[in-house]
């Protein structure tokens, strides 16, 4: 791959996006008490608030994984490139 002048790269950064599977989530609610910063319940079924889960709620949502009744989160390690630039 070719980087124009100026940038080095590529890097990549990998980072953990969860999914919800609404089928199978019953609205237990575990997963907001778990991990409330990605995990909303209010609407009766689990949703996620952001799509890039922040570094420091990591573990919390691989716990809330880990303890979902049904099964119905996924986590993913997503690698994202990166291009970063160089000082002249």
């Amino acid at each position: 791959m070719s980087v124009p002048a100026g940038i080095m790269g590529p890097m990549t950064d990998l980072f953990l996006e969860v999914r919800v599977d609404e089928e199978r989530c019953i609205g237990c609610g575990r997963c907001q008490k778990t991990c409330a910063g990605v995990f909303d319940t209010s609407l009766g079924k689990a949703g996620v608030r952001v799509t890039r889960v922040p570094r420091e709620l990591e573990d919390a949502c691989f716990d809330a994984l880990e303890d979902c009744p049904r099964g119905a989160i996924s986590g993913f390690e997503v690698r994202d490139v990166l291009f970063g630039l160089v000082a002249s």
